[in-house]
């Protein structure tokens, strides 16, 4: 399956085409990440091509090329490169050692070339050491716009090569695959991970409700539903939808997710607006294709239905009018091809390698102490009345909730709101919510490696697999003498001279810097 298109995006690629044939002879599947390193091998970050020229005879791409629109055009599969290194596809494998427990992204980004060809990244999330999400790359698509067949023929190359290089003979995601509202996608990802759940950017889905003229740029025009002829149709109303949104993506539970839907339906329609209803009703929440977006809908702690890392990534790729991006933007698609995209490979394959897929910042108490509203929030944790044990675990008060008694009433509401019922009309729609936002959930686990951590309901938790309630029952048997011992680390560190703080950030630096290159 990998060969080099005609015209070939790098020199070089008979080398990396080589080395990996060696490695398919020698080891046939590839179990561990360890047989793919090789120190700073260059071949590991070299651009080549994935081509499986059995992609033509996929039943889906033979009936998009028989759809009226594809008839009279050139065949996409000699008009679409597919390339990666062997570093890039070694996500793979730190996906794999953790079941493919994580979430996958795909987005195309505009403007690399002169041409109206786009950049479509592959990967997978994971989080960093002060537990941010990240984008790891697997592999590129550069083809004709964000169409359907453009991403059939990415996905299915992926997909090949999962099998032949490393063995996994039905690649699957368990966290799902988040993308925005669009066809080309979610139709591909149906098509070629059939398991896996198409999630919705809940990103893309809120800024077509916000103002463009106070807030960032919208993408779309929901806002605008809102019937200029409408009476009651004011600045209120266009807040409370917004507001509304909000709330669907802070439900836990499906359930939730309906009967807030149910609520808000009622009081859009009482307000005059139906259009508005019908028309979110159709796209977001009736198609099971769209309508997963809430922020446990991916089953994962840590995988959240937003592409911010991703379009983090192409910002960083592209570049600001502040920064350089990883490429030189609006060149010729031979200098795209032959230059900027294999240097762009050679430094995502030293820099954007998975660390560690089995970190998880609860663990270290550091961290904790060096955020302020730690630090504000420390004593009022340790006050009584803010746990109780429940279900195998513990619930904690929200930093909002602090101090307040938790009863077995308000625990009843928690429980049959996560069951999506309420009996109150829809102008108390925001308690559905509030009733299971004011406790967090924290329930005792294991990591991969066997380490003892707790994990946490929160939104925060699943965006950063951290918040301060979990950090909060992981610590609270040694949370004072740690606190002590810190602060004492943190009044040191504040006496270094000018000249040692800048000599340590300089040895930083050097530090990060040899780190990536060991890659």
């Amino acid at each position: 399956m990998f060969g080099v298109l005609p015209f070939s995006p790098d020199r070089y690629n008979e080398d990396a085409l080589k080395q990996l044939s060696f490695l398919m002879q020698q080891y046939g599947a590839i179990t561990t990440k360890n047989t793919l390193s090789n120190g700073d091998n260059p071949l590991w970050r070299r651009l080549f091509c994935l081509r499986d020229p059995s992609i033509v005879d996929h039943p889906r791409y033979k009936q998009l090329m028989e759809s009226p629109r594809h008839t009279t055009g050139p065949d996409p599969f000699n008009r679409t490169v597919v390339f990666t290194s062997l570093a890039l596809l070694g996500n793979i494998l730190s996906s794999k050692e953790i079941g493919f427990e994580c979430c996958a992204s795909a987005d195309g980004t505009h403007g690399v070339s002169l041409t109206d060809y786009k950049l479509i990244p592959f990967g997978v999330f994971f989080h960093n050491s002060k537990g941010n999400r990240q984008f790891f790359p697997i592999a590129y698509a550069f083809g004709e716009g964000e169409r359907e067949v453009v991403i059939l023929i990415l996905l299915l190359n992926i997909k090949r090569v999962a099998r032949d290089l490393f063995g996994v003979s039905n690649l699957q995601f368990v966290g799902g695959i988040v993308s925005d509202h669009s066809a080309a996608f979610v139709n591909s990802f149906k098509e070629v991970f059939e398991d896996t759940t198409p999630l919705q950017c809940y990103i893309h889905i809120i800024r077509k409700f916000e103002n463009p003229e106070t807030t960032r740029p919208t993408n779309g025009k929901y806002r605008d539903h809102l019937s200029t002829r409408n009476a009651n149709s004011t600045r209120f109303l266009y807040t409370e939808a917004l507001q509304d949104v909000r709330n669907l993506h802070d439900c836990v539970t499906f359930a939730q997710f309906q009967k807030y839907w149910e609520l808000t339906k009622e009081s859009w329609v009482s307000k005059g607006e139906a259009k508005l209803a019908e028309t979110f009703e159709g796209v977001y929440i009736s198609n099971p294709d769209y309508n997963q977006w809430y922020y446990t809908s991916s089953g994962i702690r840590g995988c959240v239905p937003d592409n911010n890392p991703l379009e983090s990534h192409n910002g960083a790729t592209k570049g600001t009018s502040d920064v350089r991006g990883l490429i030189i933007i609006n060149r010729s698609m031979e200098n795209a091809l032959q230059v900027e995209f294999p240097r762009m490979i050679d430094t995502l394959s030293r820099e954007k390698i998975i660390p560690n897929t089995d970190f998880h910042p609860t663990l270290d108490i550091t961290l904790a102490f060096s955020n302020n509203n730690f630090l504000k929030l420390r004593e009022e944790y340790l006050a009584d009345g803010t746990t109780t044990q429940y279900n195998g675990g513990w619930l904690v008060n929200d930093t909002e909730f602090l101090g307040e008694p938790i009863t077995p009433q308000s625990i009843s509401c928690y429980e049959t709101s996560l069951l999506g019922v309420f009996h109150d009309s829809y102008t108390k729609r925001q308690e559905l919510v509030t009733n299971t936002n004011r406790y967090h959930h924290v329930l005792p686990a294991t990591t991969k490696n066997g380490v003892p951590v707790h994990v946490c309901s929160c939104r925060h938790y699943w965006l950063h697999r951290w918040c301060y309630a979990s950090w909060y029952i992981q610590h609270k048997d040694t949370l004072k003498n740690d606190s002590q011992k810190i602060g004492k680390k943190r009044r040191a560190a504040k006496k270094l001279t000018e000249s040692q703080r800048v000599s340590l950030a300089i040895q930083q630096k050097e530090q990060r810097k040899k780190a990536r290159n060991s890659n």
